[in-house]
This record gives structure tokens, sequence and C-alpha cells, in this order.
């Protein structure tokens, strides 16, 4: 017996059929790809923020526990750079050092030593106890530390912190 096609009854897809339906899914395949970038660069942003952010906490938390040690400041400092003597005498000890910080390039160093890279700026302001009137460098009771970061989007972040001189 042969099977013959009644009318209204079909078996397959027609061609426009099946080039809607690649049309829809190079649609839904597009969109796809365009979501799962934007996903990768994110991930890329906040790895590099989370990277920069964690050189900048390094950096001024070594810096604040320095200066909470200074006995001396030179009056050779500036914004861009800080000499000067700390106290590192212990029960049976006493010690003082002379130290320095400064930006070099986009480093900026401790003794000359690397404390962070990457650094796009650093600016230092010296303050009087009350933490608002600005003064010498030789007078100052608060360091106010800034430093900063461009991302590689070029954006730029400033991390900031104050750190008390006894």
């Amino acid at each position: 017996m042969e099977s013959r096609m009644t009318p209204g009854t079909r078996q397959g897809f027609t061609l426009i059929e099946v080039v809607a339906v690649l049309v829809i899914l190079a649609i839904v395949g597009g969109i796809g790809t365009l979501l799962i970038g934007n996903v990768v660069e994110g991930f890329g942003f906040v790895r590099d923020s989370a990277a920069i952010a964690q050189k900048a906490q390094l950096a001024l938390g070594r810096l604040t526990y320095e200066f909470a040690r200074i006995t001396s400041i030179d009056p050779s400092s500036d914004a861009d750079s800080i000499a000067y003597t700390a106290d590192l005498s212990t029960m049976s000890d006493v010690v003082t050092e002379s130290h320095s910080v400064a930006i070099d390039g986009q480093r900026v160093t401790y003794d000359g030593a690397e404390l962070a890279d990457g650094v796009e700026a650093m600016e230092l302001h010296y303050y009087a106890a009350d933490g608002g009137t600005e003064v010498s460098p030789a007078a100052a009771r608060l360091i106010e530390v800034g430093l900063m970061f461009r991302w590689g989007s070029g954006a730029t972040k400033t991390f900031t912190t104050r750190a008390a001189v006894p």
C-alpha cells in the first residue's frame, strides 16, 4: 500500500520555516555573546580595581605605621616627599633612624625601595593638631597622604589616609 498525503497533512519543514528559526537563533546568539562580553569586561574591571585597592591599602597602612613614630620632620619636605627621623626605641635600646618617602616616576619609594607601583600621583599635606590648619612640614602633627592610581580604562581613583604625628 502506498501512503498518500492527504490535503492538510504535511511532513517536514518548509524552507521559510528553517530560515526563520536560523535567524531567531542568530539573534539570540548575538545577544548572548554581548552579555557574556560585558560580564567578562566587568570581571576584568573588578579584578583590576581590587588589585589597585590592595596596593593602596598596603602602602597607606605602612605609611600610617611609619608616620606614627616620627620624632621630627625635615623642613625640606614638601607635597611630593618627606624626610623624617623616627623613634624605634625598645624597652632596652634607644634607637632613632632617618627615613624618606617620595614618588619616583610611578613608584612610591620608602628609603629608595619600592613601596607601591603604578601610582599616578602622591600628595602629602601637613596639618596642625586640629586637622584643619595647614602648616609647614616641621610643625605638622597630622600628615595626610593621597595616592592616585589609574585604571586600564583611564579612570583614576585617589586613596587617602591621615596619620597622627606624636
